[in-house]
């Protein structure tokens, strides 16, 4: 069964491990509006069908921060997002248009955008 929603996490704000959404044919959205912190990574991996993530709260991300193979994706918006303590990764989204860190200073590795057609 695929995951449709992530409604289940509306609460959560912190992570001590790692956030990975995979897969998923029919998952339209990730709204993580009060996740602050991830202590590992965050990841949007493989054939997931969203338009877009958004996440309102989240400051840090403790390891990486991917987002990687979406068709669908149209908006990136984190805008309390600082610190990366590894790297960011985005990779193969043909359709993105928005791509939104504003308050992001330090990234611990580098930070790639590529095969991303739509965007810029």
């Amino acid at each position: 069964m695929d995951l449709t929603s992530l409604s289940c996490l509306g609460s959560l704000q912190s992570a001590s491990g790692h956030v990975l959404i995979k897969n998923s044919n029919v998952l339209g959205s990730a709204n993580l509006t009060s996740l602050v912190s991830v202590d590992g990574y965050i990841s949007f991996y493989g054939k997931i069908f969203m338009t877009e993530v958004l996440s309102s709260s989240l400051e840090t991300v403790g390891d990486y921060f991917n987002l990687y193979n979406n068709d669908k994706m149209i908006v990136v918006s984190v805008p309390q997002l600082q610190n990366v303590g590894s790297h960011t990764i985005v990779y193969y989204h043909n359709k993105l248009k928005t791509l939104s860190f504003p308050l992001l200073t330090m990234v611990g590795g580098y930070f790639s955008v590529h095969d991303a057609h739509g965007f810029c």
